[in-house]
Order: C-alpha cells, then structure tokens, then sequence
C-alpha cells in the first residue's frame, strides 16, 4: 500500500498536534504540581501558568530569528528553513544528549557545513559568555552572603569587571570582530530574559 503527498501530510500534522498536546500535558502538571492551588488566588496562579506558556513560543521565535539573522551572513534563508531546523533540533534534544539535536538538524546536507559549524560555535559561544557575566552578577549579588566584609565584595567586583573586560576587548578587536554578532547578541540577551524570568516564575 504506497501513502500519497496528502496522506504524509496528515501523518505528519497529525504527529505535530500529538507532540504539542503531550508537550504541554507534561508542562501543565509540572508547573500545577509545584504550585499548591488557592481558590481565594486561583485567578493569579492560572495567569502565572499561562504566562509561562506564552512566553515559551516567543522564546522559540526568538532563536529562530536569532538563527535566520546567522544563516543570513552566508546566504539568505527563508523563515521557514530556519524554523525547520531549530525546531527538529529541540524534538531531537529530547532523546539525545548534550543538545546535539542541535547540531545534527542544523548541519543540513544543502548547507556549507563548516561555515554553518562556525555559525553554530559564534552562537553557543554568545550564550556561553552572557550565562557567565548573568552568573556573575548573580554572585556579586549574593555577595554579601559569602563575604562579610566590604573588602572582599568590592574585590569580587573589581575582578569580575576585570573578566567581563578582557572578553569584551577581545571579542571588539576591530581587525577580527564580524559586525553581525552585534544583533545576535541583542537577541541572545532579550531570549535569555524571557528564559529568566521563566525560571523565576516557576520556582
């Protein structure tokens, strides 16, 4: 029995409804399970939730958009294309380890693999160094309850300051610095709020 055109695209719409419906099944009573229900606060606690899920397409949106703007530097990319392989990567992540969905949908056969591995590394490595300067004001942040005295907050500061600088020169060297980093890094931030601040709301 041959499926026609018509029949996969069913098959696979149907997949897609099937993986959503599961996907949020599971995030429902995780995030309802941490939160104890009160009826006197139930209307705040429901838009908590909901909240928390709508951010989670705009977060989606965000990468995509991010990955379009790097994929444009070697050759232009439709929406769709981009969408297609970030989105295969997150399914992906889910059965593989150490996010290397990621990889395996983004290094397509039609691509030129290694300025797409380049792009890949440019992008972790962006998320890489904003994680460590949020983690590092986070520490500066609670510095006041690892060190007592004043000496020895102001000395953390001025060491990570130090850091922060010396990655930043580096990564601002006019002669290798390519220009477009400059709004992926933008997108980078304003993703890793909304990450932020979902993670905070479901503590």
């Amino acid at each position: 029995m041959q499926i026609n055109d018509n029949q996969k695209k069913a098959v696979g719409w149907m997949l897609r409804i099937a993986i959503l419906g599961i996907c949020t099944w599971v995030i429902w009573h995780a995030v309802a399970d941490r939160w104890s229900f009160d009826f006197q606060h139930t209307d705040i606690q429901v838009g908590l939730i909901v909240l928390v899920i709508v951010l989670m397409p705009i977060n989606w949106g965000l990468e995509v958009w991010r990955w379009k703007r790097s994929l444009d530097t070697i050759g232009h990319t439709y929406w769709k294309e981009a969408s297609r392989q970030v989105f295969s990567g997150l399914t992906l992540n889910w059965i593989l380890p150490f996010t290397s969905g990621d990889l395996i949908a983004r290094l397509t056969p039609d691509a030129d693999r290694k300025k797409v591995a380049v792009l890949i590394l440019y992008n972790r490595g962006i998320m890489l160094l904003i994680t460590c300067l949020f983690g590092a004001f986070g520490i500066y942040v609670f510095s006041e309850l690892l060190f007592d005295s004043v000496f020895w907050q102001i000395g953390l500061a001025v060491v990570l300051l130090a850091v922060a600088g010396v990655v930043i020169f580096r990564l601002l060297d006019r002669d290798t610095f390519p220009i477009w980093i400059l709004p992926i890094t933008l997108i980078s931030v304003i993703r890793y709020l909304i990450f932020t601040i979902q993670f905070i709301m479901q503590l």
